[in-house]
């Protein structure tokens, strides 16, 4: 499977390109995955916060197509006003409400991250909706980031961080 995405959390827009394969059998499946893109901020500021990120990983699925549950491990980095990267655990489910709708909520964590990067510093729960078909899907929720300095963000944002995804599979 080979797709692009777009992301657009709160003021940054994310596009890339995503390959994935999974190979398996019935309830259990494998799968190896990439991506790359570039990041911008969509503030009007002073700094260049535009970029870059990599990201690529393996995981093992357990279920079927109304409810699943995976965990895996990847490497996440990039250059976002200056380099870094982190080797990342992840743990996700989902169920299935409709034909094109699943709820779905996903957790990370760093494992070890690069001595100079802020990559990786704080951990993560998102959840929220994932709608889609055979050739576009995406993602309606929030980010929950969890972390000490954390307060104020919660303040004016206490459902966490929305985001929104687009994938094109092709």
């Amino acid at each position: 499977m080979y797709g692009a995405r777009i992301i657009a959390p709160l003021g940054f827009l994310a596009g890339g390109v995503q390959a994935k394969q999974t190979f398996g059998f019935e309830g259990v499946h494998f799968g190896v995955f990439g991506s790359a893109g570039g990041i911008a901020s969509l503030r009007d500021n002073r700094d260049n916060n535009s970029g870059f990120y990599f990201t690529g990983g393996a995981l093992v699925t357990i279920g079927d197509e109304d409810a699943a549950f995976t965990a895996g491990g990847y490497i996440f980095g990039g250059r976002w006003n200056h380099y870094g990267h982190a080797y990342v655990a992840n743990a996700n489910a989902f169920y299935r409400t409709s034909k094109r709708l699943k709820l779905i909520i996903d957790a990370f964590t760093p494992v070890a991250t690069h001595r100079h990067s802020t990559f990786g510093k704080w951990t993560a729960l998102s959840y929220g909706i994932r709608y889609g078909g055979a050739d576009m899907s995406g993602d309606i929720g929030f980010v929950l980031p969890i972390h000490d300095d954390m307060g104020d963000l919660m303040k004016f944002a206490p459902l966490g961080i929305p985001f929104v995804t687009f994938n094109i599979l092709f």
